[in-house]
């Protein structure tokens, strides 16, 4: 997948490179191999290693709207932008298989309206449509080709007049989640992929007590999806990393295995001894001896 990369944003403060290195460290540890590209305004030498592609962020692509930049800085033709406060407990390769040949693609439902940053209703009936999606643009997808490049312009165009939509703001910034929906409901660009995928899920609002193990590559609900469903999600998408103590759990986990491992890289080995030992320690932990039953 030499012309494919994984898109992440971390920056701002520290604690956003944290979940970028526990994000990478999770690719590592299912075997994902696709180039990585972060956007981030740090030196960090682990930065570094873990990603192949650092950019500095952009005055054109600002706050959230980082995850839109890949086509202009980079070389690659399809990008998975995931949100950095996500953790991968499988390989993902599958989902960029099932996602190829599609122009743009996120994971949500259309919608007649109802409250998401406001009046989202009224806002649907302002604009002059009949719907639109609501989405999470923590799993965003496109490709190098010209209707999603008229799409993310269309994105942009919307977060420059952002207040035109009559919705509110997140933290004083454009929401970038409301300019994807309105830009995709206007151009008709976009595949709105449902929930069933089981791409990527927050841990909010399911039915059931979830089951989160991110060095045994678990992470399963019952949710309802026109019925109580078993969901089994590629992606742990925390969405709410300032007091999700799950996720924080999951990232010292990761954390205390790779940095172990970042350590004897920095002195000894390459980055493919690296992930060699990496995958046994993830494989020890996930099967142990039957005499540790």
């Amino acid at each position: 997948m030499g012309d494919t990369a994984i898109l992440t944003v971390a920056s701002g403060k520290p604690k956003y490179l944290t979940m970028a290195k526990a994000l990478a460290l999770t690719l590592d540890m299912h075997f994902v191999d696709v180039p990585r590209v972060i956007v981030a305004d740090t030196d960090d030498p682990e930065i570094h290693k873990l990603y192949d592609v650092v950019l500095p962020t952009s005055e054109k692509y600002p706050y959230w709207f980082g995850e839109l930049c890949a086509l202009e800085m980079t070389m690659f033709d399809r990008i998975l932008f995931l949100d950095a406060d996500c953790l991968v407990v499988r390989n993902i390769e599958p989902i960029l298989e099932k996602l190829k040949g599609h122009d743009f693609a996120a994971q949500g439902l259309w919608s007649t309206g109802r409250e998401w940053y406001g009046d989202f209703a009224g806002a649907i009936k302002r604009r002059g449509l009949e719907k639109a999606p609501i989405l999470n643009s923590g799993f965003l997808y496109y490709e190098r080709t010209e209707k999603a490049q008229q799409l993310i312009e269309k994105i942009m165009e919307l977060a420059k007049d952002y207040d035109s939509l009559g919705l509110k703001r997140n933290r004083g910034q454009a929401v970038d989640e409301t300019c994807i929906s309105f830009a995709m409901a206007e151009t008709g660009i976009g595949t709105m992929m449902s929930d069933s995928e089981q791409f990527s899920f927050t841990p909010w609002r399911q039915m059931s007590r979830m089951h989160f193990d991110v060095l045994k590559g678990e992470y399963s609900f019952v949710k309802w999806l026109d019925g109580p469903k078993v969901i089994k999600p590629y992606i742990y998408h925390s969405a709410h990393g300032d007091w999700d103590m799950s996720y924080w759990r999951a990232v010292k986990q990761v954390m205390h295995v790779g940095r172990a491992q970042l350590g004897r890289t920095a002195k000894h080995e390459d980055r493919t001894m690296w992930l060699r030992r990496l995958r046994k320690v993830i494989t020890k932990l996930r099967y142990p001896r039957p005499d540790k039953w």
